[in-house]
């Protein structure tokens, strides 16, 4: 198992998912890591920790989203 830098992104706690909300985040993200074209960012894993939804993916180096706009 080799170790590598991942990126983490949550989902945000005011957009508390209500089931349906919950069931299309996971679905989503499930197809997410079926797909390997080059220009999308490989999924690695998500799930539910406490409550909160993440999504694991592969780091990419370079700017921000942020610091694109």
């Amino acid at each position: 198992d080799t170790k590598h830098p991942v990126a983490i992104k949550l989902m945000n706690e005011s957009a508390a998912p209500a089931d349906e909300h919950r069931k299309r985040f996971f679905r989503e993200a499930d197809v997410g890591r079926q797909l390997s074209p080059p220009a999308v960012v490989r999924i690695e894993d998500y799930g539910d920790s406490d409550g909160t939804l993440y999504l694991t993916m592969e780091f990419i180096e370079g700017k921000t989203v942020r610091a694109w706009i």
